[in-house]
C-alpha cells in the first residue's frame, strides 16, 4: 500500500528544483495561459484576409467576454467594415503599419503575442449580453485573461 502523502505530492504542480516546470500546469500568474496564446500565436499566422474563428468565451476581471478568435489584421477590417467611409479613424493605416512590421520582422513566425483579438464579440453584463448580437471587435490582453474556455455563450 502506497503512503497517501506520496500521491498528494505526485498530484501537486509544485516541481523540485532540479526539474523544469510543466508549462500545462504550472504557469506563473502573471504570464498568459499558454494554451490560449497557441491559438492567439495560430490565427496570427494566418493570411489577413482569413478567418481563424475559434470560438471561446473568456473571464476577464469578472466580465465575461465571448466571441471567435481572430488575427489582428481580421479584426481591424472588421472594425473598418462598420465605421462609416471615410471615418477610418487611422485603422487603416494602423493595418499598414501592422504589415510592415511583419514584413521587416524575419522572426514573425516566433514571436510571442500579448492581445487576443475576437470578432462576433459579446460581453455578459448582468443577466444580457451587450450588444444583443455578436457583431463587436474586442481586444484584450492575454495576461489580463482569468480563465477560458471553448466555445461562445449564446441567449437561448
Amino acid at each position: 500500500m502506497s503512503d497517501p502523502s506520496s500521491r498528494m505530492a505526485d498530484m501537486s504542480n509544485s516541481t523540485t528544483p532540479d526539474e523544469a516546470p510543466n508549462p500545462a500546469t504550472s504557469v506563473p500568474a502573471s504570464e498568459p495561459d499558454p494554451t490560449l496564446g497557441a491559438f492567439v500565436a495560430a490565427a496570427e499566422r494566418r493570411g489577413s484576409e482569413e478567418a481563424f474563428g475559434v470560438p471561446v468565451t473568456l473571464w476577464v476581471g469578472g466580465t465575461i467576454v465571448t466571441g471567435l478568435i481572430q488575427n489582428r489584421r481580421y479584426w481591424a477590417k472588421a472594425i473598418l467594415a462598420g465605421l462609416d467611409e471615410g471615418a477610418t479613424f487611422g485603422f487603416d493605416r494602423l493595418l499598414e503599419v501592422w504589415e510592415e512590421a511583419e514584413a521587416s520582422d524575419p522572426d514573425h513566425e516566433n514571436r510571442v503575442y500579448t492581445f487576443v483579438h475576437l470578432t462576433e464579440a459579446r460581453t455578459f453584463m448582468g443577466s444580457q449580453f451587450v450588444p444583443e448580437s455578436p457583431t463587436m471587435p474586442w481586444r484584450g490582453r492575454l495576461d489580463a485573461i482569468d480563465g477560458w474556455t471553448f466555445g461562445t455563450l449564446t441567449s437561448e
